[in-house]
C-alpha cells in the first residue's frame, strides 16, 4: 500500500481525488512534524543549557563562599591575636612571653586539617625590650627576637620555631619576606600568593598566610599571622565535576594557577586572555561574571574569593564543556525524528483510507448534481410563470396604496387642526393660571398690609396709654402742689396770729410800741393777702385735676372704643381676604388641572400625528415596495430565463466534477 501510494504521487494529476489530498495533508503533516522537531531541539537544548549554566554559577558561588569563609576564618583568627598583642602591650602586659606561644599554639590546634602553622614576629624589642635576654632560650639559634611560628611537623607534632638570626635577615628582604614586608609597609591586611612548602618529612603541601599587622598609636610593632595549608581546598576544587565532565580550578590574585586538573599548568600563569578579563571585571564589580570560551565550546563561569581586608582576590573559575551538556539533548531529538517517521508511516495510512472514504461520498455528490441541474431547469419554468403573476398583483397592490395615501393625508390634517386647538387652549389655560396667581399675591400683600395697620393701632393705644400715665404724674405734681398750699396757709394763720399777739404786745407798750404796732399790723395784711392767694391756688389746683382727670378718662374711653373697632374692622377685612386667597388658591389648582388635561391632549395630539405620519410614511414606503415587488417579479422573469439557461451549464459542471474526483483515468 506504502508503496503504491508513492507511485501515485508522480502522476497526480491523471490520479484518483483521494490520492492528490493524501498527498497533500502528508505533505503539510511532515513539514509540521519537521518544524517542530527543530523546535523542540532548539528549545530543549536552550533549557539544558540555562540549567546546566544555572548549576555552574551555583556552583562556582557556593564554593568560592567556603573558601572565602574559610580564610576570612583564617584572618579573623590573626586579627584577634593581633588585637590581644596591642592591649597587652599598651597595658604593658609583656613579661611573660610563654603566654604568648600558647596563644599561638591555640590558633592552630584549632583546626588541625587546616591551619599548618601560626605566628607572631614583632620589631626588634617592639615588645619588651628584652631580645637579648631571650637569645638562645629555645636553642643554639633562636635570636631572641620575639616572633615565634606554632607549627605541625611530618609526624603531626606541634612545634615551635624561634625566629633565628639568618631569618631575622630574610624577613626584611623583598620575595623571601613579603609575607612581613608588605603588611609592615601598606599597614594593612594581606595575604602572600600561594606557594609549594616541604616538610621536614619530605612531604609537600601548598601553603598561602593571612597576615595582621599591629598598630599602636600609629607605629608598626609587628604581624601576626596563621598558615593555611590549600591541600584540602584543592582537593575540594578538583571534585567539583559538573555533569560529570566539567571541572574547576583556583587563580590566585598574581594570575599564576593553585589548582587545575591539568598538573602542568599548576603554579605557572593563566594563559587564557578571556578568563583574564573576566577575572578582572569579577573583581573590580566584586560579582559573578560568565562568559562562553572563545570557540564557543566551553561555558564559564568565575566567582571572586575576597581575602579579608587586603583588597585582594582569588578567583574560582568552572568550566562545563557545551556539547557534553548538549548530548542528552541531541539524543532526543533523534528519539523524535524516529517517532516522527513512524508516526508519519501511520499517519499517512489513516489519511489514504480517510481520503478514499471522502472522495466516495463526492463521486455521489456529483452524480446529484447533475440530477439537480435538470430539476432546476424544470423549477426555473415554474418560476417564470409566478413571477408574471406576482407582477400583476403588485400592480394592483401599488393602486390600493394611492389611495389609501390620499385618506392618511386628510386625517393628518384633521389632527394638526386638534393640536393647533390644543396648544391655544394650553396658553390660555397658563394665562389664566398666571392672573390668578397675581390675584393671590395681591391678596396676600393686602392682608400684610392690613396686619401692619392693626400693628399701627395697637401701637397708637399704647402711646395714649403712655401718654396718660405722663399726665397722672402732671396730677401728683398738683396734689404735691396742693399739699404745699396747706402748708403755706398754716404759716398764714401762724402768721396771723403772731402778728395779733405783736399787736397786743405793742398797744401795752403804749406810745414806744407803736411803731411796733404799724409792723405788727401790715405783717398782718401780708398774712392775709398771703392766705387769700394760697385758697385761690388750692381752688385752681383742685378745679384743674378735676378737668384733667375728666379728659383721661374720656381720651382712655374713646381710644380703647376706636382700638376696639379698629381691630375689629382689621380682622374682617383679613377674613374677607383670606377667603379671597382660599378662592384664588382653588383658581389656581383647577386652572393647573386644566393646563395638565390642555397638555395632554397637546401631547395626545402630538402623538397621534407622529403615529399618522408614520402610517403615512409606511405607506409611501409599502408604495415604494410594491412597486419594487413589481419590478422585482419582472427581473425573478428574467432570471428564471437565466436559470434555465444556466442548469444546463450546470449539467456540464457535473460532468467535469465527475471527472477531478475519479481522474482522467479511471482506476
Amino acid at each position: 500500500m506504502i508503496l503504491r501510494l508513492i507511485g501515485d504521487i508522480f502522476m497526480l494529476k491523471s490520479k484518483h481525488l483521494r490520492t492528490r489530498m493524501a498527498f497533500a495533508i502528508i505533505s503539510v503533516i511532515t513539514l509540521i512534524l519537521v518544524a517542530m522537531t527543530v523546535y523542540n531541539y532548539k528549545k530543549s537544548s536552550a533549557l539544558i543549557q540555562e540549567e546546566a549554566f544555572g548549576k555552574a554559577n551555583y556552583l562556582a558561588l557556593n564554593y568560592a563562599k567556603n573558601i572565602e569563609s574559610d580564610i576570612n576564618e583564617a584572618f579573623s583568627k590573626a586579627r584577634s591575636l593581633a588585637s590581644t598583642l596591642s592591649r597587652m602591650k599598651e597595658k604593658e602586659i609583656v613579661s611573660n612571653r610563654d603566654v604568648v606561644v600558647e596563644m599561638i599554639g591555640d590558633i592552630v590546634k584549632s583546626k588541625k586539617d587546616f591551619y599548618y602553622g601560626s605566628g607572631t614576629f614583632w620589631e626588634p624589642n617592639a615588645w619588651d625590650g628584652k631580645d637579648h635576654e631571650h637569645a638562645k632560650k629555645f636553642g643554639a639559634e633562636d635570636s631572641g627576637l620575639f616572633g615565634y611560628w606554632y607549627r605541625k611537623d611530618g609526624k603531626g607534632d606541634y612545634v615551635l620555631d624561634p625566629t633565628t638570626a639568618e631569618q631575622a635577615v630574610k624577613m626584611y628582604k623583598p620575595g623571601d619576606g613579603d609575607w612581613y614586608l608588605i603588611p609592615m609597609q601598606s599597614k594593612k591586611e594581606s595575604m602572600i600568593e600561594p606557594y609549594e612548602y616541604t616538610t621536614n618529612s619530605g612531604d609537600k603541601m601548598v601553603l598561602t598566610s593571612p597576615s595582621v599587622p599591629i598598630i599602636l598609636n600609629g607605629k608598626f610593632l609587628g604581624i601576626t599571622s596563621v598558615d593555611i595549608t590549600l591541600n584540602s581546598v584543592i582537593d575540594l576544587i578538583n571534585s567539583i565535576k559538573p555533569y560529570d565532565v566539567g571541572y574547576a580550578m583556583l587563580i590566585a590574585s598574581d594570575g599564576n594557577v593553585v589548582s587545575h586538573p591539568n598538573k602542568d599548568l599548576v603554579m605557572k600563569p593563566l594563559a587564557d586572555e578571556l578568563m583574564k578579563g573576566l577575572i578582572k571585571k569579577s573583581n573590580e564589580e566584586k560579582k559573578v561574571e560568565d562568559s562562553l570560551s572563545a570557540d564557543g565550546k566551553d561555558y564559564i563561569v568565575i566567582a571572586p574569593i575576597k581575602l579579608g581586608e587586603s583588597g585582594k582576590y582569588w578567583s574560582l573559575i568552572v568550566i562545563i564543556p557545551v556539547d557534553k551538556v548538549l548530548a542528552g539533548s541531541i539524543t532526543l531529538a533523534k528519539t523524535q525524528v524516529l517517532f516522527s517517521i513512524l508516526a508519519l508511516i501511520i499517519v499517512s495510512l489513516i489519511i489514504y483510507f480517510l481520503a478514499q472514504s471522502i472522495a466516495k461520498p463526492l463521486s455521489v455528490s456529483s452524480d446529484s448534481v447533475h440530477q439537480t441541474g435538470i430539476d432546476l431547469y424544470a423549477n426555473s419554468e415554474k418560476l417564470m410563470k409566478v413571477s408574471e403573476s406576482l407582477s400583476s398583483s403588485s400592480t394592483e397592490q401599488s393602486a390600493a396604496l394611492v389611495e389609501t395615501a390620499t385618506a392618511m393625508d386628510e386625517i393628518n390634517a384633521m389632527v394638526q387642526a386638534n393640536t393647533s386647538a390644543a396648544r391655544r387652549g394650553r396658553e390660555a389655560s397658563q394665562d389664566s393660571r398666571s392672573a390668578a396667581l397675581e390675584g393671590k399675591n395681591a391678596t396676600e400683600e393686602m392682608i400684610r398690609s392690613i396686619q401692619d395697620i392693626r400693628e399701627s393701632t395697637t401701637k397708637i393705644s399704647e402711646q395714649t396709654n403712655k401718654s396718660n400715665i405722663e399726665v397722672q404724674e402732671i396730677l401728683t405734681i398738683f396734689q404735691a402742689i396742693s399739699d404745699k398750699t396747706k402748708v403755706i396757709n398754716d404759716i398764714v394763720f401762724q402768721t396771723k396770729l403772731l402778728s395779733f399777739n405783736a399787736s397786743v404786745e405793742a398797744a401795752r407798750a403804749g406810745e414806744q410800741g407803736k411803731g411796733f404796732s404799724v409792723v405788727a399790723e401790715e405783717v398782718g395784711k401780708l398774712a392775709e393777702m398771703s392766705g387769700h392767694s394760697s385758697t385761690e391756688i388750692a381752688d385752681l389746683l383742685s378745679s384743674s385735676t378735676e378737668k384733667v382727670e375728666q379728659i383721661i378718662q374720656k381720651n382712655k374711653a374713646a381710644t380703647e372704643g376706636l382700638v376696639v373697632e379698629a381691630n375689629q374692622k382689621v380682622k374682617a377685612g383679613i377674613q374677607t381676604a383670606e377667603v379671597c386667597t382660599e378662592a384664588l388658591e382653588k383658581i389656581i389648582i383647577g386652572s393647573d388641572q386644566v393646563a395638565q388635561l390642555v397638555e395632554e391632549i397637546f401631547s395626545a395630539s402630538e402623538q397621534q400625528a407622529a403615529g399618522v405620519a408614520e402610517v403615512s410614511k409606511a405607506i409611501a414606503e409599502l408604495e415604494v415596495q410594491a412597486q419594487s415587488n413589481s419590478t422585482l417579479a419582472q427581473e425573478a422573469a428574467t432570471s428564471a430565463q437565466i436559470v434555465n439557461q444556466k442548469s444546463d451549464a450546470l449539467k456540464t459542471v457535473a460532468n467535469e466534477l465527475r471527472s477531478v474526483i475519479e481522474g482522467s483515468a479511471k482506476e
